[in-house]
């Protein structure tokens, strides 16, 4: 089967992907700073950043998983609307361009 790698099923899976990814980084990256003022600001953007965030805790975790998904989700299919995609056979999604 032919895919064109462009389709909006796969825009919208790899931009919550890398945003999921590219949270848990700044997420983990607070055990690696090390000044007490470099960790507060830290916590100060992740708190603006993510709705629901109160701290390195499993809710917070989850929450900005979730966000960080959903707002991936939907960068990627304004993405894929914006970049024309075509077809994709795997997907079964057929978008005509004209």
């Amino acid at each position: 089967m032919r895919t064109c790698g462009h389709c909006s099923r796969h825009h919208i899976l790899t931009f919550s992907f890398l945003a999921v990814f590219f949270f848990l980084i700044c997420y983990l990256w607070l055990y690696a700073l090390t000044g007490a003022d470099v960790r507060a600001f830290h916590e100060m953007m992740m708190r603006v950043a993510i709705l629901g965030y109160t701290g390195h805790n499993w809710t917070s975790l989850l929450l900005g998983l979730i966000q960080a998904s959903v707002w991936g989700g939907i960068f990627g299919g304004i993405y894929s609307i914006f970049a024309q995609s075509h077809e994709c056979e795997d997907c079964n999604i057929n978008i005509i361009v004209e």
